[in-house]
């Protein structure tokens, strides 16, 4: 990590994930990681949440001190994004190998049904959480009624109750270690 960008604390892994970059006013391209580096003080963590708000496809990790003081450290970790990656490391520690957090990433927990619900609605700015909740978290045609659901959804077109249960198979298919997603992007290449 380059001195110059310190002040701010937040840098940007770009695919191929081989160095990071000082976060500016360049949005991060799809698949970047967002890193904060958070044993630089609370300014680090708030910089993290505005560069999450324009950016809220890139996951997030934030470098942790292993030795501030607890009460410091919780005001900083309250300010980062939910779901983001801790990285415990030494106020000394050597620069964060991409590598390193690139890996972090990867075993992060899943995504609930109920968080990818919010997602969508905190980027659309409606109140489909709730019914999207419900869409994503089906296994089958069981639980609420489709024509229910339905009536929930209609006005958020043009998907209905129909394509977002879908669209839940989907994400559920794709975090599952029987279909995961480069073998399922390989056999749709076929």
């Amino acid at each position: 990590m380059e001195a110059a960008a310190r002040t701010l604390g937040v840098y940007i892994l770009d695919p191929p994930y081989t160095m990071f970059r000082p976060s500016g006013s360049r949005l991060p391209a799809l698949g970047a990681i967002l890193l904060a580096d958070v044993r630089l003080g609370r300014s680090t963590g708030e910089s993290l949440g505005r560069t999450t708000a324009s950016a809220p496809w890139c996951p997030t990790a934030a470098v942790v001190p292993a030795n501030m003081p607890a009460r410091q450290l919780m005001e900083i970790l309250d300010l980062l994004p939910h779901g983001c990656v801790r990285l415990l490391m030494e106020p000394d520690a050597n620069p964060l190998d991409p590598a390193s957090c690139v890996l972090a990433i990867a075993r992060r927990s899943e995504p609930t049904p109920s968080e990818i619900a919010g997602y969508v609605a905190s980027r659309t700015g409606s109140g489909i959480a709730s019914p999207l909740t419900v869409c994503f978290g089906r296994n089958d045609v069981e639980g609420s009624s489709r024509s229910s659901l339905s009536r929930s959804l209609r006005s958020y077109p043009p998907y209905t109750a129909h394509d977002w249960t879908a669209i839940g198979m989907l994400l559920r298919m794709l975090g599952s270690a029987r279909w995961p997603s480069g073998r399922l992007a390989h056999d749709k290449r076929d």
